[in-house]
């Protein structure tokens, strides 16, 4: 494994540490109710007045769109994807990076078939044939990390490359979004 795949391993490993320890409480006697995900302001106990109505606030909700994106760091390689392997549904944030010694791409399909049963055309997944919810242009080996933005909802995906050539020889990984 290289340094820089050694350092997003390292850094992967600190965050869940961060998440595991932020989740965890002193006291493991009882579990926690999770916090609702909208409020309802309080309502007055006083009458109201003559005329006046007495229906509460409507609930408030943050919209998916302001919510912040759940990262997935993928690493592209001779011949494989390296990363989570799940995450939850909403807004994903895929940050790429080539670890490799060739140009590589992703890309992001939802699918039932298996991993190896894409359509395929001229060396490639054939993409008229797919729907592609995410995709990265060719990242250069040692070239700067792409980010990309994709809504997926519950279901598997299969994320690849689509260099010529490289699908057939195993590149792609299973996502499964809960």
């Amino acid at each position: 494994m290289t340094l820089r795949g050694n350092a997003l391993v390292l850094t992967g490993l600190l965050m869940l540490g961060g998440v595991l320890a932020a989740c965890s409480s002193g006291d493991n006697t009882s579990a926690s109710a999770p916090a609702p995900a909208a409020s309802v302001a309080a309502t007055s106990t006083v009458a109201p007045a003559a005329g006046a109505s007495t229906a509460a606030p409507a609930a408030t909700a943050t919209p998916a769109a302001d919510a912040p994106a759940e990262i997935v760091g993928l690493s592209l390689a001779e011949f494989g994807i390296s990363g989570t392997g799940s995450v939850a549904a909403g807004r994903v944030t895929f940050e790429v990076s080539n670890s490799g010694m060739s140009p590589h791409n992703l890309r992001v399909v939802k699918s039932d078939l298996a991993p190896d049963a894409l359509p395929q055309k001229d060396g490639m997944v054939d993409e008229s044939r797919v729907d592609v919810l995410a995709k990265t242009e060719d990242i250069q080996q040692g070239g700067d990390d792409v980010e990309v933005d994709a809504e997926l909802t519950a279901g598997r995906y299969l994320m690849f490359c689509n260099v010529v050539g490289h699908y057939q020889l195993g590149m792609v990984k299973e996502l499964i979004v809960q």
